[in-house]
């Protein structure tokens, strides 16, 4: 006598087995309201005090710094064009230097990547990398038939049931790389599809 079939597990049942537990927002309340002595209440001023003015110092920091990016993105292009790519500088005040410092990250939309292949002819394929996110549809979680089919036979119909999403990624030293696979008069058009991370000023 055969062994009993083996019941196959339903897509429900595969959801209530793999799924983690969502906490619940927390209520939203009136907060109560402390009186405090002397001392706090300096205290609370002080600190709304140095918000104020630190959120002054910043605008003033954030002007500043744009002059300072730009210039030195001048210079690191010329240096990069010429061989010497340097991902950091020090920059000289009247009194004080200021560390500049680029990383190799850059926000890349995948819709640009003809316009990335037309700047970078057989360039692009060394300089970025194409990645895949798959996701399940939504209505997968809502039709049982395509549940079905999904537990059955997943292979053939990949494209029923996921979504694919395309991204680029540059390489590892892309920003120092680029330098030597680009002509200098296509650097702004590049920088329009590729656009790197604001660098830090320390």
């Amino acid at each position: 006598m055969g062994l009993p079939a083996k019941k196959m597990t339903g897509f429900g049942d595969m959801l209530s087995q793999t799924a983690t537990v969502k906490k619940p927002a927390g209520k939203k309340s009136t907060m109560p309201v402390i009186e405090t002595d002397e001392t706090v209440r300096g205290a609370v001023d002080s600190y709304v005090n140095a918000k104020a003015a630190e959120k002054t110092a910043k605008a003033g920091m954030d002007v500043a710094g744009t002059v300072i990016i730009e210039r030195t993105r001048e210079v690191q292009d010329k240096d990069g064009f010429a061989g010497k790519y340097n991902g950091s500088y020090q920059v000289k005040g009247n009194l004080h230097t200021v560390k500049f410092i680029s990383t190799n990250r850059f926000s890349i939309n995948p819709e640009d990547e003809p316009e990335l292949r037309q700047l970078l002819g057989d360039a692009f394929d060394e300089l970025f990398v194409t990645d895949f996110k798959v996701t399940l549809k939504p209505e997968v979680f809502e039709d049982d038939d395509l549940q079905g089919q999904l537990m059955n036979l997943i292979g053939e119909h990949f494209g029923t049931f996921f979504d694919t999403v395309k991204s680029l990624k540059v390489c590892d030293r892309f920003d120092e790389l680029v330098y030597r696979r680009i002509k200098k008069k296509d650097m702004d058009a590049l920088r329009t599809f590729c656009r790197q991370y604001k660098p830090s000023l320390r």
